[in-house]
C-alpha cells in the first residue's frame, strides 16, 4: 500500500421521528386477531406463542395484545402483560406473546385478547394448552 493513501471513518448522529396520519374520512376500522400458536420446544424455560392480527380496515390502529390462561378445572384466570402493536391498513402482523411459567400444572384455555379502541368490540382467538 502506498504510505500516502490514507482513509478514515467519520460518525454522525440522527434523530429520526415516524409521523403517520390517518384522515377523519376513513371510517373503514376494523381488525381481526386469529392463528395462536404456540413456537417454544419443550426444553425453554418461557413459553411463547405467535398470534396474526389482520388490519382489514383503512385506518392506521394502535393496539393491545393480551394473553390470557383460564384453568379449566377452577376458571380462574391470569392476565399476562400486554404488548402494543402498530398495525397498517390492508396488512398482517405477527405478535409475540410471552407465557411466563408462573402457572400451576393443569389444563388451560389460553386466548389473545385484541384491543384497538373502547367503541369496537375485543377480538380473540384461543387454544387449549397443558402445563406439566
Amino acid at each position: 500500500a502506498d504510505k500516502t493513501l490514507s482513509a478514515a471513518v467519520a460518525l454522525s448522529g440522527q434523530i429520526a421521528i415516524t409521523i403517520t396520519q390517518s384522515p377523519a374520512s376513513n371510517t373503514n376500522y376494523f381488525a381481526t386477531i386469529n392463528r395462536l400458536n404456540e413456537i417454544t420446544t419443550s426444553k425453554d424455560s418461557i413459553r411463547i406463542f405467535t398470534a396474526n392480527i389482520e388490519n382489514l380496515g383503512d385506518k392506521i390502529i394502535r393496539c393491545n395484545v393480551y394473553l390470557i390462561a383460564a384453568d379449566l378445572s377452577t376458571a380462574e384466570e391470569t392476565i399476562f402483560k400486554n404488548v402494543e402493536v402498530m398495525t397498517y391498513p390492508k396488512a398482517n402482523q405477527t405478535v409475540v406473546l410471552e407465557l411466563s411459567p408462573i402457572l400451576p400444572k393443569g389444563k388451560y384455555s389460553l386466548s389473545a385478547i385484541l384491543d384497538y379502541g373502547s367503541d369496537k368490540a375485543l377480538e380473540g382467538t384461543q387454544t387449549i394448552i397443558e402445563v406439566e
